[in-house]
């Protein structure tokens, strides 16, 4: 009775556990395992959308037959409080399977909308079309569901950590029973078996809950990552352009080594990365100097009404943080140098131009605490600038 129970249990704990596989120390057929592997994972945006295990029902057998001492009462009591928390347990995996449907289904409507909108702007499409803003906009409600769950898993893992709390008071209740009179030798061979099975649910209950709780942790953190990306994507349809995800999560990826890029040991600056220019320059002129002692990475020159500096200015600040992901920018407005108002208009048309850069560098990802804003003016300089450094 006591290995048939043991063997329950571990059918339990393997389908159980949310994120992996796991051995409890109990023997499993080569059947089983294959059954309980954990699915391949699916990538979206460049970050990786957690997967929800499915928990299966464990059968509860009939209390075994015991003696009518006080002590045999006592552990059929016991052992019928055990069978209600596992009842308690398998609606729990109604809840978890039904959850786990639900992503699933939503997690691909999700990832089949954002390939459909970077595989028309790969293709060419216009600026803010309103076919790929309506898109964007079923995207959005579709991570909004997905993040709906976030709050039911945080309810499943209140109900898991009960049953826990009352795992661990039915094991200490099973050992002090050993301290009570009046037992013959049949009750604490049975006590023996009951503090067994308990035990086994102890671990198994509380290593479900762990494991939920770092679900909705992976959760929480995948769907603030994929509103980054979004926020990223708008800025793509409304300029009609490709960009990648989210330079915030391109940063964090890099200093992570999420992407097989870590944190560099020496400083790396504006020097360390080639300079772009970005915008027409007049036939065999160079860029104009830099306002500070150090070189720009990117210069934006508003040379025109229409400079069109968003991809790259993207891929030039992505360069710039798979380098240093812990940098900072700052942006410089140049003006050229002129006298009284002339100077002043100059100034501040310069100043509203970095502005527009620093409003599409935070929509790309960055923080706003990672850019500063300064001016200067330069006399070689014949149209407004906008000079980026890495710091």
């Amino acid at each position: 009775m006591s290995l048939r129970r043991s063997l329950l249990l571990t059918v339990f704990i393997s389908a159980f556990a949310l994120t992996a596989c796991e051995t409890l120390g109990l023997e499993e057929s080569s059947d089983m395992a294959e059954q309980n592997a954990p699915p391949a994972t699916t990538m979206v945006s460049g970050s990786m959308a957690p997967v929800v295990q499915p928990m299966a029902p464990m059968t509860i057998n009939n209390p075994m037959t015991t003696s009518q001492t006080l002590v045999g009462r006592q552990i059929s009591q016991l052992r019928n409080d055990l069978n209600t928390l596992l009842s308690d347990v398998n609606g729990y995996a109604a809840t978890q399977n039904d959850l786990r449907n639900r992503n699933q289904s939503m997690a691909t409507s999700y990832y089949n909308i954002i390939g459909e909108i970077n595989a028309k702007l790969q293709t060419g499409t216009t600026p803010g079309n309103p076919r790929l803003v309506q898109r964007w906009q079923d995207a959005s409600n579709a991570l909004d569901q997905f993040a709906a769950t976030s709050s039911e898993m945080n309810g499943l893992s209140s109900r898991i950590g009960s049953s826990a709390s009352m795992a661990n008071y039915l094991l200490d209740a099973t050992r002090a029973t050993y301290s009570l009179s009046g037992a013959v030798e049949e009750d604490h061979q049975s006590l023996r078996t009951l503090e067994d099975d308990v035990q086994r649910s102890v671990i198994s209950i509380q290593r479900a809950y762990n494991d939920l709780t770092q679900d909705v942790g992976r959760q929480n953190a995948y769907v603030a990552s994929e509103r980054r990306n979004l926020q990223t994507l708008s800025l793509a349809i409304a300029r009609g352009e490709v960009y990648g995800q989210n330079l915030g999560n391109l940063a964090a990826a890099n200093m992570m080594g999420g992407m097989g890029v870590s944190a560099p040991t020496t400083s790396v600056t504006s020097e360390n990365l080639p300079t772009g220019v970005l915008g027409r320059l007049p036939a065999g002129a160079t860029p104009a100097a830099a306002p500070a002692a150090k070189t720009p990475f990117v210069i934006v020159r508003f040379d025109r009404a229409d400079v069109d500096y968003g991809q790259p200015l993207y891929q030039a600040m992505s360069q710039a943080l798979e380098k240093n992901p812990m940098g900072s920018f700052e942006v410089v407005a140049v003006s050229p140098r002129g006298s009284g108002t002339k100077q002043t208009l100059a100034g501040t048309t310069a100043r509203s131009k970095a502005e527009d850069v620093m409003r599409t560098m935070s929509e790309m990802g960055v923080p706003a605490d990672r850019m500063q804003l300064t001016t200067a003016t330069n006399p070689n300089s014949g149209s407004p600038e906008v000079h980026i450094f890495l710091r």
